[in-house]
């Protein structure tokens, strides 16, 4: 069978842009397109995972080029919150944007999946280490340790990914890049530990 003018017939089909297709699965939209050529080098099992999921299919079918890892059972399916819930000891339903289907030898182990959610990086603060566009998995604990890089809410209505430093009483939320300056933190600051970053997902 032809793998790609299957994808391309199933996404016809379905009214739906290569856009729309690529935004889904968590790629670019020439991503998409190569695959619909034919060109499945960056086809991965999570993408796989993806495809048929949205397209409603056996991820089997969507076997082609280099053998590719698609036992449902070694991925796990873990929620993109789109909105970090600031100012609330957990994360709503409605904050749930879609999901990121993960390989489980990829996440630490040990890990209830359970505690483990996913947010899409923004900015530039954390470069080289996080770059804005990254799915960045994190597990919801309240305490760190020095050096964690973590999730923290700002006043109940920011979030922001930092390196956890604490300093005499205090606590700094370090950037890895030089350019931005640090946040201080007191006991009194209103300022939470919502996790810690687990595992990165870089999107090409």
């Amino acid at each position: 069978m032809d793998i790609g003018n299957f994808l391309k017939e199933e996404r016809l089909k379905r009214k739906m842009t290569l856009d729309e297709v690529a935004n889904y699965v968590g790629v670019s939209k020439p991503a998409v397109k190569y695959w619909e050529d034919g060109k499945m080098g960056s086809l991965k099992g999570s993408h796989i995972m993806k495809l048929s999921d949205l397209f409603g299919i056996n991820p089997l079918i969507l076997l082609g080029g280099e053998p590719v890892d698609v036992d449902q059972n070694n991925f796990v399916r873990i929620p993109i919150v789109g909105k970090i819930a600031c100012g609330k000891p957990a994360y709503a339903d409605d904050d749930i944007e879609g999901y990121e289907y993960h390989r489980k030898d990829s996440l630490p182990k040990g890990v209830p999946y359970s505690e483990l959610v996913d947010v899409i990086a923004h900015g530039n603060s954390m470069y080289p280490t996080i770059l804005s566009g990254d799915v960045v998995t994190i597990q919801k604990i309240p305490v760190l340790d020095s050096g964690d890089v973590g999730l923290f809410c700002l006043n109940d209505d920011e979030a922001t990914l930092k390196r956890f430093k604490p300093m005499n009483g205090q606590y700094l939320l370090m950037p890895d890049n030089a350019e931005y300056d640090p946040i201080i933190a007191t006991p009194d600051s209103n300022i939470r530990i919502v996790g810690k970053v687990v595992a990165l997902n870089r999107k090409f």
